[in-house]
């Protein structure tokens, strides 16, 4: 190969590589630009990693369960590594009539620290400083709601659970519901009976593809015998078994009436 041939060969690849390293950051640029601005997440790209908390306040808590989930709270907000989408949601009892609400409470992905979110988004600074603050005023409204003595007759949560997994656009979702799963909706009743996992999953079949953890943190409540309590236990994690979903944790998260 001639003198000439060589150089006109390591010029074709030098422009290659320039080419496709402007193109990475046009790329890179172009994704700074697309954030949506409630959620700080990038529009056009799914998330690595979402963690969903569900509080379950479709009946009354006691005084000291508020400080303690609002110290779980914050220690999970603190946990959110770069990049990650941190949601949580509440399903509330309305005390007029007895039904309840699904509100979200805070949905936000996290910059990660000054170096990590000056690698992706422009204006860090201030997405920073927006996400840093932004759990405080939720926070508030959460412990506040919380306090509340409401209760609700009429609480369907696998409804609630569904429409939270296949709307999930992450790859990876770990969701944690606190909650005593004593489900009351237009399906089931567990109050009169607890149904087997198989026929709860017909009624409330999942669609979602993403990994999905599902981590139990019960609420037991004095006035339900244990084996009631572990009969729910039981019918939630065969419900996710029969969803193919595999990992499934369970714990007492504190004890109320």
């Amino acid at each position: 190969m001639k003198k000439k041939d060589k150089q006109a060969i390591v010029m074709i690849l030098v422009s290659a590589l320039i080419v496709v390293g402007l193109g990475l950051v046009a790329d890179r640029l172009d994704s700074s630009g697309k954030l949506d601005e409630k959620t700080l997440c990038p529009i056009d790209k799914p998330v690595g990693f979402q963690k969903i908390i569900v509080i379950d306040k479709s009946d009354e808590w006691e005084k000291g369960n508020t400080k303690k989930i609002n110290e779980w709270l914050l220690s999970s907000h603190q946990s959110m590594s770069a990049q990650e989408r941190l949601t949580i949601l509440a399903i509330i009892g309305d005390g007029r009539d007895g039904t309840t609400e699904k509100k979200v409470l805070f949905d936000k992905c996290n910059p990660g620290s000054e170096k990590e979110c000056n690698k992706l988004y422009q204006n860090c600074r201030r997405i920073k400083k927006e996400y840093d603050n932004s759990f405080e005023e939720p926070l508030k409204e959460i412990e506040e709601m919380l306090s509340k003595p409401t209760q609700a007759s009429y609480s369907p949560l696998f409804e609630t659970v569904v429409k939270v997994i296949d709307n999930v656009k992450s790859k990876q979702v770990e969701i944690s519901m606190v909650s005593d799963f004593m489900e009351n909706g237009y399906k089931f009743d567990f109050y009169k009976n607890v149904p087997f996992g198989e026929d709860i999953a017909k009624e409330y079949p999942l669609k979602a593809d993403a990994n999905i953890s599902f981590y139990m943190r019960v609420i037991e409540r004095r006035r339900h015998p244990k084996v009631l309590i572990n009969a729910v236990v039981t019918a939630w994690k065969d419900y996710f078994r029969e969803q193919n979903i595999k990992n499934i944790n369970s714990k007492r998260f504190f004890i109320t009436d």
